[in-house]
């Protein structure tokens, strides 16, 4: 089975609102155009639905993308949580360069 090196790409996860009717080239252009980043990059993009349990995953494998998805037992809110815990070990230079590209 193919999988994303998880130690040597980052993870961007879109806060908002996304139509999970998108598939990969939809969610693309999320990527370019809202997040300004390279969906061909190689990095992992996670979006959720409004009710926040369902997540997909889009992911550039050297000659295609590869999208998964995912329905949660509960809420992404507890996922968050758990991210926001280990983002505050991340150190503060990091964190304020994230927030600024963010805003």
């Amino acid at each position: 089975m193919i999988a994303p090196d998880l130690q040597s790409l980052s993870i961007f996860l879109r806060l908002g609102i996304t139509d999970m009717r998108k598939q990969a080239d939809g969610l693309s252009i999320i990527i370019e155009d809202l997040m300004e980043e390279d969906p061909g990059s190689g990095n992992l993009y996670l979006f959720c639905n409004r009710e926040k349990k369902l997540l997909k995953c889009l992911w550039w494998d050297r000659n295609g993308f590869w999208l998964a998805q995912k329905r949660l037992e509960k809420e992404l809110k507890d996922a968050l949580l758990a991210v926001k815990a280990k983002a505050e070990e991340v150190p503060e230079t990091t964190r304020e360069a994230i927030t600024n590209k963010e805003a």
